[in-house]
C-alpha cells in the first residue's frame, strides 16, 4: 500500500519502479536481492495528471501502476458512509484506550453529515478520537461535539485521578498489543516502542497475564 504516492520523493519513486518491474528487492544492510510476490495499491488525493506535469510523479511509475483506477468520492459526497465510519472509529478508540463510548445521539450524527469534511476520512477519524477522549463513556452529545469543534475548555469529571487514568490507558494499550501479537511479549514491546524488560515489569505491576487478560 503506497499512500499518497505523489508525495514520495522522486529518487524513492525510481527505486519503487525497479522493484515493481523486477519483482525483486534488497533489504537495508543486505547484499542479496530477494524475490517478492505482491500486489501494489497506490493512493493519492491530488490530480495525477497535474502531478506528472509538475514533476511530482514519474510518468513511467504511473503507467506501471495504473492497471486499474478506482476513484473514491470525497466524504462530503457520500454522507451515507459517515455513520458506519464514525461507529468504527469509536469502536477502535474503545478498544485502544479502554473507553466505553456507547454511540452518538441523533443530532450529533446529523451535524456530522452537514460538515464539509475538507480532510475527508482522516478528519472524521481524528474528530471521533478527540470526542472519545473527551467523553470516555456513555453517549456523545451535542455539547461534546461543540466543545471539540470550538476548542472549548474540557472539565475533569468528578473524582478524576491522574495516576489511575494513566494506569488504565497503559493497561488498555498493553492488552491490545498482546492480543494482536498472540501473547508474544517481544513483538508487543516492539509495537509499543519499549523494551521487553520494561513491558514485563509493567505487566507485573498492572496484573496483566501473557494472553492479554487480567490476572
Amino acid at each position: 500500500m503506497l499512500d499518497e504516492i505523489t508525495e514520495t520523493p522522486i529518487p524513492v519513486q525510481a527505486t519503487l519502479l525497479r522493484a515493481v518491474e523486477r519483482g525483486r528487492i534488497r533489504m537495508v544492510g543486505d547484499v542479496k536481492e530477494i524475490e517478492v510476490d505482491v500486489r501494489v495499491i497506490a493512493t493519492s488525493n491530488r490530480d495525477i495528471q497535474k502531478a506528472m506535469r509538475e514533476g511530482r510523479l514519474r510518468r513511467d511509475l504511473y503507467y506501471r501502476l495504473s492497471l486499474m483506477h478506482i476513484r473514491i468520492p470525497p466524504l462530503r459526497d457520500r454522507v451515507e458512509d459517515i455513520p458506519l465510519l464514525a461507529k468504527y472509529f469509536i469502536e477502535v478508540a474503545n478498544e485502544r484506550y479502554g473507553f466505553n463510548i456507547l454511540g452518538m445521539e441523533e443530532d450529533v450524527m446529523e451535524a456530522l453529515k452537514r460538515r464539509r469534511w475538507e480532510g475527508n476520512v482522516r478528519e472524521l477519524r481524528n474528530l471521533m478520537e478527540s470526542l472519545a477522549i473527551r467523553k470516555r463513556e456513555g453517549w456523545i452529545r451535542m455539547e461534546d461535539l461543540r466543545g471539540v469543534l470550538l476548542g472549548g475548555e474540557q472539565q475533569l469529571p468528578p473524582g478524576f485521578n491522574l495516576r489511575e487514568e494513566i494506569e488504565r490507558l497503559k493497561r488498555g494499550l498493553i492488552m491490545m498489543a498482546l492480543r494482536e501479537t498472540n501473547g508474544n511479549i517481544s513483538k508487543a514491546a516492539d509495537m509499543l516502542g519499549i523494551s521487553r524488560q520494561w513491558l514485563s515489569k509493567m505487566m507485573r505491576n498492572l496484573g496483566i497475564k501473557k494472553d492479554g487478560n487480567d490476572c
